[in-house]
């Protein structure tokens, strides 16, 4: 639902670009010597594509190269750390970013990848 009202929106906001680019063009101005169907769609692509990378970004959901560990502490060494996610899990820690691989926190973990 969310998805649909952010496309809604991005094309509202790509029309009102449109438009206002073409009031411009009916006396003779080209902004930025574009015409006004390529201000919309420049507009619209950057907040189509831009604004869910954004919204992604802002979650949380691609995980930084800190790994969730506050800014200006040492990062730790590489080894199995407790997941940031899920602290149910181990997750192996390469010394910059976290990988893909788990294990479950009572369980031994599994040796050093």
């Amino acid at each position: 639902m969310s998805v649909l009202v952010g496309a809604i929106l991005a094309a509202v906001v790509a029309y009102i670009i449109y438009n206002d680019a073409r009031k411009l063009a009916t006396r003779g101005v080209r902004v930025a010597g574009m015409s006004p169907m390529a201000w919309f769609w420049l507009s619209f692509l950057i907040l189509i594509v831009g604004g869910p990378l954004y919204l992604i970004k802002r979650s949380g959901a691609i995980r930084n190269a800190g790994g969730g560990f506050p800014r200006g502490t040492r990062l730790p060494p590489a080894g199995w750390h407790p997941d940031p996610d899920d602290p149910q899990l181990l997750r192996w820690w390469d010394g910059s970013r976290w990988t893909d691989h788990t294990s479950i926190a009572n369980l031994p973990p599994p040796p050093d990848l």
